[in-house]
């Protein structure tokens, strides 16, 4: 009735030729597996260089760019654009927005930042708006 039942496990049937071919196969797999592992890991450890020299030139510019200022005080200028709050970022922004762009409508020009902690993600965002009802 099932072909399940048909199906024999015969010993024998295995020969010299067969088991060659079960042992390079099962030993390509795993010698590949080590070398993959061993490129994913010297991969990782180029990265990590990588990331500490581009933190230390960053640091140096850093340094660079603080400045005391002419008249002689301990006062220090940043001069680095990353220091820049995010609304202040968008409010430039949409400034430059506002002044390339052509506007046809008279708008209000009001600019609304509503910053708020994510609880979902966006695969989940359906059940939690669901819930917010």
């Amino acid at each position: 009735m099932w072909i399940i039942n048909e199906i024999k496990w015969d010993p024998t049937a295995l020969n010299e030729q067969a088991w060659t071919i079960f042992i390079a196969g099962v030993g390509v797999v795993f010698i590949v597996l080590y070398v993959l592992s061993l490129i994913f890991i010297l991969f990782q450890k180029t990265l990590a260089a990588s990331a500490k020299k581009n933190q230390q030139i960053k640091e140096k510019k850093a340094a660079k760019a603080c400045e005391k200022t002419k008249n002689g005080s301990n006062q220090i200028i940043e001069t680095n654009p990353s220091h820049i709050e995010n609304q202040v970022q968008a409010a430039i922004a949409m400034g430059l927005h506002f002044y390339l762009n052509e506007q046809h409508d008279d708008e209000s020009l009001l600019l609304t930042i509503d910053s708020r902690e994510r609880l979902s993600s966006p695969w989940s965002a359906k059940v939690f708006n669901g819930l917010q009802k």
